[in-house]
């Protein structure tokens, strides 16, 4: 939340969100008469899936300029747009992999192989197996993620990050929808599945969404208390302390109307102190977690929370 990246008022951070926005769809369905709510505006696409099923005011946050011009530019209707910093990162990652061995196609059969044995062992074989999956697992620590992404990663990044990231990818080629997972097809070989296309919007339909440029914290402190019946939090909380927990979910809390519903997302499994650090006016529905999380098709980002306001 509060770490701005250097450049960041030029190319953004992302240009694609790897989170499957259908999630937040689905819990905005079940709760009905949304009238205000709010997410963290990375590059666009939740903010763009949610904006329809929220009667009069979505917010979209994010701290740094470069991704809320974005969000700007894509309610605009505007297109093409440029890459981020973490897109043209994973492009560069996809030509040294043919370096070490491992071909564009062999990365498509990867993710497109109708039978899921078979692309497990196309994953074992490439990643597991073969040198590309060893230099990768020795290089890819927290401080050269942290460097490549632009940031401070190192001092709260779980020291098995790299194992846990590639647990999670193997689950999801694994899985039976792999071939039509639009998340995978991404990171995996930088495109999207044949007939899939980016969520969007006739500019006239999303002029219910305002644009933020601010951190989480401090804005929650500022708006109008009991206002949200919905509030989707991504990637905020995986690279921050336990104080700054606390403060997200204060802030949540805050935000809520009594019976409002958040929904956060995390890379990285939720720490065991995280019971600690719940305010006592928020509750984990952990049933529903759970069934959503099942079906979620993130490949990373696939951690979820639903806390309810009571």
């Amino acid at each position: 939340m509060n770490w701005r990246a250097a450049g960041s008022n030029r190319r953004p951070r992302f240009s694609r969100m790897r989170e499957d926005y259908r999630t937040e769809q689905q819990v905005i369905e079940v709760l009905g008469d949304v009238r205000y709510a709010a997410t963290i505006a990375s590059a666009g696409c939740t903010a763009l899936a949610l904006a329809p099923r929220v009667q009069r005011r979505l917010w979209a946050l994010d701290t740094a300029p470069a991704q809320t011009a974005y969000v700007e530019q894509r309610l605009r209707g505007r297109s093409p747009l440029p890459d981020g910093r973490l897109e043209l990162m994973l492009e560069r990652g996809r030509t040294l992999l043919e370096w070490l061995g491992v071909s564009r196609a062999d990365l498509f059969r990867m993710v497109n192989d109708p039978e899921p044995a078979r692309r497990l062992a196309i994953y074992e074989r490439l990643f597991e197996q073969g040198k590309a999956g060893r230099w990768l697992r020795r290089c890819m620590g927290p401080t050269v993620i942290g460097f490549m992404v632009r940031l401070p990663l190192g001092p709260v990044l779980p020291t098995n990050a790299v194992d846990e990231l590639f647990s999670k990818l193997k689950r999801a080629i694994g899985r039976p929808d792999a071939p039509a997972n639009p998340y995978l097809w991404q990171l995996v070989c930088g495109c999207d599945p044949p007939d899939w296309h980016l969520p969007s919007l006739p500019p006239h339909e999303a002029k219910n969404v305002e644009v933020v440029t601010a951190d989480f914290i401090e804005w929650s402190r500022q708006a109008s208390a009991g206002d949200l019946d919905f509030l989707a939090l991504s990637n905020i909380l995986e690279l921050a302390s336990g104080t700054t927990w606390q403060r997200v979910l204060a802030g949540a809390s805050r935000l809520l109307r009594p019976g409002g519903v958040a929904l956060v997302r995390s890379v990285f499994s939720w720490p065991q102190e995280f019971p600690e650090w719940m305010p006592k006016t928020l509750r984990v529905e952990q049933g529903w977690s759970w069934q959503l999380q099942s079906e979620d098709r993130s490949v990373f980002c696939d951690e979820i929370l639903v806390m309810r306001r009571l």
